[in-house]
This record gives structure tokens, sequence and C-alpha cells, in this order.
């Protein structure tokens, strides 16, 4: 019978609690694993989180804040023409960030991406990412480039729309091998994945989180057994626990229960001996061309920056929203490993964190679907 490949790094209880007693060490450590460029970025950020919480209480805020982005690892500011010498007298931007004039706020930008998305398969439309640094949408098209270009600058109000022509189409990671002693699903059809960070479902259970589409492509059902090295380490959720399509690719693959003969836990570990503390999304740390680092099993641990964020996408003929891309290029078997970011902790400490898990890509890119909707669409909280 062939079987699904899914490599990932899981522990006894012993080895597990020997990990708790050295957490404080490895809390040091963080700082030390940072890159200067991460530092500046994360205090940056964090100041962009207080601006963005002050702009809740303006009543025009999203009709004239235009996004954020990184320049020479300074946050740029994005405002939009209307209204602008109120918006400025009233928030102060300058006294923190550079200022950018822009011609339209983020909400236009993003109402133009929920227009254009019914055109997808009409237009060939690949993906429609936003850039705050060209204040634009990027939009790809695989096929009759120039009269669906033309049809899609009819549809739109944006007078700046960047389209490309790119043949290439995103491709889900799905490495089809049988051997060796990784982690697999007891399934029909073969394929390889990444595990990507721990969590656990509304009953407590504790698991791992990987793509979606790797469940469905290998043909699993709930329940089906997962093995690791001979040994059978959990199950394909107990309930409907993956998801591919909407605003989210993953799966949850609850581990073995305390009472059975062995037992199975997540860590927050990855393979090179990383860790991070938690898995959250924050919103104002997804700017463009902030620096991250994925840790896929074929390709190991590679660092980036986020291209795009709020990117509607054809993954392989499924449509995904609110995804973030990045510049990372991943392999066949990465499908599923953790984007990690660093925040800001205060005391001069930040602490990596897990943005979200790799769902595809091309030659050029690498595409994400976000914690925040993994947890909400699959009923999971962190580990």
């Amino acid at each position: 019978m062939k079987k699904l490949f899914i490599v990932f790094t899981l522990v006894s209880i012993l080895f597990i609690r020997n990990i708790s007693l050295s957490s404080v060490k490895a809390g040091i450590a963080h700082e030390s694993q940072m890159t200067e460029r991460d530092i500046l970025q994360s205090r940056e950020t964090n100041k962009l989180i207080d601006f963005l919480e002050r702009g809740k209480l303006y009543i025009n805020f999203d009709d004239i804040y235009g996004g954020a982005f990184f320049e020479k690892d300074e946050i740029v500011i994005n405002i939009s023409s209307k209204n602008k010498e109120e918006f400025i007298r009233n928030m102060k931007p300058e006294d923190e960030f550079r200022i950018k004039f822009v011609q339209y706020s983020q909400k236009q930008l993003d109402n133009e991406i929920i227009i254009l998305k019914d055109y997808m398969e009409e237009l060939s439309i690949e993906s429609i990412g936003r850039s705050e640094k060209d204040n634009t949408l990027v939009i790809v098209i695989s096929s009759n480039f120039i009269e669906n270009s033309f049809r899609i600058k009819e549809i739109s109000i944006l007078n700046n729309l960047i389209i490309l022509y790119e043949p290439d189409k995103v491709e889900t990671f799905v490495k089809y091998v049988i051997n060796g002693e990784e982690l697999y699903f007891d399934s029909s059809s073969p394929g390889t994945c990444t595990s990507g960070f721990a969590a656990k479902n509304s009953n407590g259970d504790p698991g791992v989180v990987t793509a979606g589409h790797c469940v469905e492509d290998s043909n699993s059902t709930n329940g089906t057994d997962i093995w690791y090295g001979g040994d059978h380490v959990g199950d394909v959720g107990n309930t409907s626990t993956w998801q591919f399509g909407g605003s989210t690719d993953a799966a949850f693959i609850k581990l073995r229960d305390l009472w059975y003969w062995t037992t199975w836990l997540p860590t927050k570990t990855f393979m090179n001996g990383d860790t991070y503390i938690s898995a959250s999304a924050v919103s104002s740390y997804m700017v463009q061309g902030t620096n991250v680092y994925m840790y896929g099993d074929v390709s190991g641990k590679v660092s980036g920056e986020i291209t795009l964020t709020n990117q509607t996408v054809n993954m392989s003929g499924t449509i995904l929203n609110n995804t973030v891309v990045t510049d990372i290029v991943g392999n066949h078997g990465d499908s599923g490993a953790a984007l990690t970011y660093w925040m800001y902790a205060g005391s001069a400490t930040s602490h990596r964190m897990v943005m979200g898990v790799l769902s595809g890509g091309n030659t050029s890119t690498t595409i994400y679907t976000t914690v925040d909707h993994i947890f909400s669409d699959l009923d999971l909280t962190n580990y």
C-alpha cells in the first residue's frame, strides 16, 4: 500500500520535561539569535502597533490610512490625499514615521480585491495581492494576458494596477516518496509534508498543524492513522479538523492519547534547535518588507521578506484568501512549514512567533495561510 510521508520532530514525555527545564535558558538566547535587522524591525513594528491603536479612536482613520511598509528597515506610513491635513494634525504620524502621500487608502485596495476575486476564473487570475510600497494591487494572470489585462483595468477603479503574466502556476508542495522513518498517513495516496507548529483542539487534545491540502491530497479521512518510524503516533483529527479553501489551508494532526502505550507530544522546537514562544498572526506585524523565516523539511531554515499581504490566490484550482506572500523559495515536501517572525516584548527583548504555515508557491515565491484563520476555522489554540 502506498503511504503519505510527512516529516516533523516528535519527542517522548521525558524529553518534553527536559525541554521545560531549559525553557528559561532558551528564552534568554532568543535575542542573540536575532540579526541586527530583526531587532530594528521589531522595534519599528512595535511603534506601528501603538499608532494603529490610536487610529481606532480617529473616526476617519480607515478612509485615510494607506498601510505601511519597510524601507531601509524604517516603517513608512501611507496617507491618502483625502483630509490629510486634518489627519496629520490629529494623529501626528510624522513624529514617529516617514510619511508617503498616496492615492488610495488600504480600505480601497481591500475592496478592490473583493471585487476582482469574483473574476478570477473568468479572467485567468492566479493571484491578487496588496502592495503598500506601490499603493496598488499586484495581479498575476496565467493566460490571455493582453485581453484579460484590459478587462481587469475596466473593472477596477485603480489607475495604477500592476498586472503580470506568469504561466508558472502556484502549486501545492507535496513530495511523493515512500521510505525511511518519516511520519506518514496510512491512506491511499502518497505525498510528503512538514509539521508546522504545536496546537490543541477544543477538547484540549495535543497535536501539530500542517497544510490542509496534505490531508485532502492523501485521500485521508478523520481517524486516519499517522505513523512515525514504525510507531502509531496519532490520527487525522477527530472531527472536521482540516480545511483547504477560504482563508485556510491547514490540518490538525491529533497525537496519541496519554492512555495508550506510547505517548507523543508536540514541541515548540524546530529541526535545527530554534524554538518559538507562541503562534500568533498580529496584523500589524504582517508588514511588507518584514524579515521572516521558514522551517521546511526539505529546504531547512530559509529567510526572506514579506512581499505582499492579503493576497487572494488560485492554489491548484482552489481559491485561498488573506494569504501572506514572501520571496522565499520552497520545495516539494515543505508544505505545512512554519513561517516565523520576531515580536518585540519590551526591555530590548523579542520572541520568535509563528505567523502561519506554508500552503504553496512557485519558482519565486511562497504563500502562507495565517495562524488567526487556522485557529478560527479549525477551532484550535496554542499548545
